[in-house]
């Protein structure tokens, strides 16, 4: 199998199942931007060799990492897989790249209910918090990853490594405010409003074990978020 035809079943058997549409780029983006570099994909094995879990990562301006999408194969959950692939990922590519940052987006837990597919956000805070994953308090929104697709609000913006360890109770604003910037670019108001509202030199982290009415980007009612 050619590297193309491997990278789009990845993306139909295991990304495609995990995700909402809103929340992905489109198969052709996601098969160019690993060609390209600008996306970063490790893979775990099962015992027959085949894909059963994977973490991707994008390249952001000021040795910034984001956390795109961390998935294991409909078939393969419940077994420890998400630990076995977060850990590997972040353990790689800090020692390949040795990012400043490595930040990812996580669903606020009122957000959406469970679901069968998409999985649980209550469950998917309490594994992030066993990373030491904290959330910065910023009002973020994913900007849409896809010509039809809409701005996912009522996402987290989290740090998950700080010079390669789990962040403090502070982390460096610089770093945060570059990603923004980038990250940003095609909702200009919502950037600059967004930016304009960091003016310290150093952000407060909070930790994922807080009251839900103490973490960032809390929905009005369940209903309004777009998933996560």
């Amino acid at each position: 199998m050619d590297m193309e035809t491997r990278n789009r079943t990845l993306y139909r058997e295991i990304l495609a199942p995990t995700f909402p549409p809103d929340e992905l780029v489109t198969e052709k983006d996601f098969v160019a931007q690993l060609t390209d570099g600008s996306l970063l994909m490790h893979v775990e094995t099962g015992p027959d060799g085949q894909p059963v879990a994977l973490a991707v990562a994008e390249r952001f301006p000021g040795d910034v990492l984001l956390l795109s999408w961390l998935a294991v194969h409909p078939q393969a959950r419940a077994g420890g897989l998400g630990r076995r692939i977060l850990t590997h990922a972040l353990d790689r590519w800090q020692a390949e790249l040795e990012p400043r940052m490595v930040l990812g987006e996580v669903e606020h837990p009122l957000s959406i209910p469970a679901h069968e597919d998409h999985g649980d956000p209550t469950a998917r805070l309490r594994f992030y918090r066993r990373f030491g994953v904290r959330a910065l308090p910023v009002a973020h929104v994913q900007p849409s990853l896809r010509p039809e697709g809409r701005p996912v609000e009522n996402l987290m913006l989290c740090v998950f490594r700080d010079h390669g360890l789990p962040p403090g109770d502070e982390v460096e604003a610089a770093p945060v405010r570059r990603f923004l910037a980038d990250y940003l670019d095609a909702l200009p108001t919502r950037r600059d409003a967004l930016l304009s509202s960091i003016r310290t030199d150093l952000l407060p982290t909070i930790a994922l074990d807080a009251a839900v009415d103490q973490l960032p980007n809390q929905p009005a009612s369940p209903s309004q978020s777009l998933g996560g």
